[in-house]
């Protein structure tokens, strides 16, 4: 068997250093790599919502529903289409095959949609979203107070959300509650019959005359600049204004044929808070986005930005403390399984050098994991921690019986007093040859010679820190290739499970391996440096 230890305590500096630097790159990827709940996983599924606000379930059913469900049913890799219908607005799965390209799917599902748009509805909006974990939102944050509802949400909505969108990771930011404002116009139907127009005509003058328009663009230099007319109206009265036509040279304006009101779109969600009207703001990841980062990223815009005095902010959600509550779990399951076993190491060994050994092979085994695991693209969700909180067990146990195992050959002999060493051993039995001597004229010995049958003279004792390697390093890749053999089929289950549990074998595999490879280097250097040489004392 190939003896790692003997091959490396050459090496001495050369070990120390790469494992020193392996290490400090793991603790550099622990804090940088991506953090959720779940892991990076992809649901063979796609979720198209169309909404018409105003339209009825028969209508929307008919003129939405019906040309997305035919368009979209005919992507490939696509096994069932299912759809909900609700007054002005619509709600369609996509159930992909096993194996399907989900990216493809989405494009394809995006030119299928196309090309029904024209049996639909114009002004209908229509998105499509796969089902990642980037869907579900990681925080939420609760504005109250205001002068009305209306003000509030106009607060959340133009100045709130873009300043939380800025921030590094989040993918979108959501705005639900309080109320819209709009500019109504209430015709008069005496006063718009008499100017012969109808409500139609109305609401397509002020179409026309509400809006920008480029008018031209002037030329300086190497420079064009577009000019841009804004009769867009930002006010009632501004749209009290508007010029619709004219009647015996009089013009005519909206007010004659209508009063002009700012009121609010019709509630369809209400949010509350501490019993008054409230606006919630909710915050979704990038995939790979940190979730931490965003929360104390979220809790330093909170305590920076200065809200208007009659507006409070308040985190009712966020998923950032189960992520920490999981990693501080962790870490906790590091401390107390390391404690323990440098108690019973001690209890064993009753040697402070061999116990503080096998004690620095836990944070370096688990530093570079770390390492890979960034490298390979791995997050900190609960499945990966979750299988690094089950490797500590198993990190342990390769240094532990290589430690044992140097300390045993290190052990004084009961006899000689001695550190053991494997020897040969010069025995001669009833019938041995007795030894022959040549002697000089003068009497003086010559040579001793033995007989054909005598065993050969003794070896010299080989190094105890090799012999130790070379007994346990047989036992010790066995033991860890079948914990990995144990662990890796996990991460070939079909479906959105084998994803789940691949980031869990992943974690754990890399975490036994990198153990391995410590055990049969660093661990026999480090032994051969501070333990060759220094008899131990008799196990406990």
């Amino acid at each position: 068997m190939l003896n790692l230890a003997s091959r490396a305590k050459p090496y001495f500096g050369a070990i120390v250093l790469s494992a020193t630097l392996l290490t400090a790159g793991g603790i550099y990827s622990a804090f940088r790599m991506p953090s959720g709940v779940y892991p990076e996983v992809t649901f063979p599924r796609l979720a198209i919502v169309a909404k018409k606000p105003g339209l009825s379930v028969a209508n929307m059913e008919v003129q939405v529903t019906r040309p997305l469900e035919l368009a979209v049913s005919e992507v490939i890799g696509v096994e069932r289409v299912r759809s909900k219908t609700i007054r002005g607005g619509c709600d369609i799965s996509m159930d992909l095959a096993a194996g399907t390209d989900v990216g493809r799917a989405e494009l394809l599902a995006w030119n299928r949609i196309g090309a029904a748009r024209s049996s639909m509805p114009a002004d209908v909006s229509l998105s499509v979203e796969r089902m990642t974990p980037a869907v579900f939102p990681i925080m939420s944050v609760v504005l109250s107070g205001g002068d009305s509802p209306s003000q509030l949400r106009d607060y959340a909505f133009y100045q709130f959300a873009p300043r939380l969108k800025n921030i590094p990771d989040v993918y979108r930011v959501s705005v639900a509650g309080g109320d819209l404002r709009e500019i109504e116009v209430v015709v008069k139907p005496d006063a718009l019959l008499a100017a012969g127009l109808s409500a139609a005509d109305l609401a397509d003058q002020i179409g026309k005359a509400h809006r920008l328009e480029p008018v031209g663009r002037i030329e300086r230099g190497s420079f064009a600049y577009s000019v841009i007319v804004n009769s867009q109206g930002e006010t009632a009265q501004h749209i009290e204004d508007l010029l619709i036509s004219t009647k015996n040279n009089q013009p005519l304006r909206v007010r004659d044929v209508a009063n002009v009101k700012i009121l609010h779109t019709d509630r369809v969600q209400s949010v509350g808070f501490a019993g008054q009207d409230a606006v919630v703001a909710t915050i979704f990841r990038s995939p790979g986005g940190n979730t931490i980062n965003i929360s104390h990223a979220v809790e330093e815009l909170l305590a920076r930005q200065s809200l208007p005095s009659n507006i409070k902010a308040t985190v009712v959600y966020d998923q950032a403390r189960f992520v920490s509550t999981a990693i501080d779990n962790v870490r906790d399951a590091i401390l107390v399984g390391g404690l323990f076993s440098i108690l019973i190491l001690l209890a064993f060994l009753r040697s402070w050098r061999a116990t503080l050994i096998s004690a620095l092979a836990i944070p370096t085994t688990l530093a570079i994991t770390f390492l890979f695991l960034h490298w390979s693209g791995e997050t900190l969700n609960l499945m990966s921690l979750g299988g690094l909180a089950v490797a500590i067990g198993l990190i342990i146990d390769d240094t532990v019986v290589v430690v044992e195992n140097i300390a045993r050959h290190l052990t004084p002999h009961p006899a000689s007093g001695v550190a053991s060493a494997p020897r040969a051993m010069a025995s001669r039995g009833a019938d041995a040859t007795p030894l022959a001597s040549t002697r000089g004229a003068d009497g003086t010995p010559l040579a001793i010679t033995r007989g054909a049958d005598a065993p050969p003279p003794a070896s010299a004792p080989a190094d105890p820190i090799d012999a130790a390697s070379g007994e346990i390093t047989g036992a010790v890749i066995g033991s860890t290739l079948t914990t990995v053999l144990v662990f890796v089929p996990l991460a070939f289950i079909a479906g959105v499970y084998g994803q789940f549990f691949a980031s869990l074998s992943r974690a754990l595999s890399i975490a036994v391996l990198v153990s391995m490879v410590i055990s049969l280097t660093l661990v026999p250097v480090f032994a051969a440096k501070f333990l060759a040489g220094k008899p131990m004392p008799a196990p406990g």
